[in-house]
């Protein structure tokens, strides 16, 4: 992997846009206090729909398909539903997410 891939724990920073701009949970932010709000995401990889007797039969070992998606895609989450669509990545042996599509623009 190059160097747009290195991702930096320890300072919470985000690569942005697949270039070296790194947006900092401190020291990049203004000084409005914008950094100290949070947004809850949630990364999903699909959804599973199964009637509520085969729902009973699930236990370790079994295997749920998902429909409608590839292997390593997922997708962006918040309150209000799908926020992106992208694809699982490894970043420096940590699991990421690659945003391809923002909601609402092809």
């Amino acid at each position: 992997m190059d160097g747009q891939d290195d991702v930096k724990s320890e300072d919470s920073a985000l690569l942005l846009g697949g270039s070296d701009e790194r947006l900092s949970s401190e020291s990049d932010m203004p000084n409005d206090q914008t950094g100290r709000i949070t947004v809850n995401l949630g990364l999903e990889i699909g959804r599973v729909r199964l009637p509520l007797s085969e729902w009973a039969q699930v236990g370790p070992g079994s295997v749920l398909m998902l429909s409608g998606v590839g292997v390593g895609e997922a997708y962006l989450t918040d309150a209000e539903g799908v926020v992106a669509y992208g694809e699982l990545v490894d970043v420096a042996g940590v699991m990421g997410f690659k945003i391809k599509r923002w909601r609402g623009i092809s």
